[in-house]
């Protein structure tokens, strides 16, 4: 019922209710955030992606803004490798997106230790989804592909897809 908005001038986080009235102003500052690239709010997170810092950063932070957690993201996950957000699966697992989605891997933790598992598609009600946006360095520079489970379905359009995204998926 409230709204998470990523203020990058003010470097802060607003959070609003349903009628725009803020609720709270989070000081990113406080926890070395320098700038949000991207967020998902969970219903006891916000996960803040920090492009800005040194080493790409993924802070965690409580729905009352203190902060939870920090994870420098591994070598292989950074903006020279493509890194492009950070998104939750249905379990609130931290997913971070390379191309855009095209390539997606799963921060979990084992043992204390971080773990990255890459993934080759997004799950969500019990389905398995897929973007591909069409192959630039080929003839077939217009035409790409969703896939639902098994099921395909192809995009074509006039001219160059460079990118194809899944934004939302509807029950």
């Amino acid at each position: 019922g409230t709204f998470w908005i990523a203020d990058g001038a003010a470097n802060q986080l607003l959070q609003l209710n349903s009628q725009g009235d803020l609720l709270q102003a989070v000081k990113l500052s406080d926890y070395g955030v320098i700038g949000v690239g991207d967020l998902e709010v969970s219903d006891s997170s916000v996960w803040l992606l920090d492009i800005a810092a040194m080493i790409p950063t993924v802070v965690q932070l409580s729905s009352e803004g203190k902060l939870l957690s920090t994870i420098e993201l591994p070598v292989g996950l950074r903006l020279d490798d493509g890194l492009t957000g950070i998104s939750l699966d249905e379990q609130e697992t931290l997913l971070v997106e390379q191309e855009g989605g095209i390539y997606l891997t799963q921060l979990v933790k084992e043992n204390g230790e971080l773990a990255p598992a890459s993934l080759n598609r997004y799950e969500y009600n019990e389905h398995l989804y897929f973007a591909r946006p069409a192959d630039l360095n080929t003839e077939e520079k217009s035409q790409g592909y969703i896939l639902v489970d098994e099921k395909r379905i192809d995009v074509t359009m006039n001219h160059n897809l460079g990118g194809l995204r899944i934004l939302d998926v509807l029950s």
